[in-house]
């Protein structure tokens, strides 16, 4: 089956990275150690700061959150999530420049 692991932020639960995996593949535990050791090498090498983009808060702590695809064909899910991808981008580009408009 296919899965898809988010890791959102504390406190409002925005998305900050998703991963898609099949479970025949890869155990859940697998996936989520995985996912956090790129989480925290992303944050010592300073990719990504512990603020949310879309709450501008201060990220208490990561949420890692797994579910079952809706959609269990994997090309189908991979154009779904890139679709997602695509609509949380743009919802990040939004919300930060109605905020930074408001500054001036």
């Amino acid at each position: 089956m296919i899965h898809m692991l988010q890791v959102l932020c504390g406190p409002a639960r925005h998305c900050i990275m998703a991963v898609m995996y099949d479970h025949a593949v890869i155990s859940h535990q697998d996936a989520e150690d995985g996912v956090r050791a790129l989480m925290e090498m992303q944050l010592d090498h300073g990719v990504i700061n512990k603020r949310c983009e879309i709450c501008d808060k201060k990220i208490k702590e990561f949420v890692y959150e797994r579910g079952i695809s809706k959609e269990q064909d994997w090309d189908k899910a991979r154009d779904y999530a890139k679709q997602l991808e695509v609509e949380q981008r743009l919802t990040r580009q939004a919300v930060m420049a109605e905020r930074k408009a408001g500054k001036n």
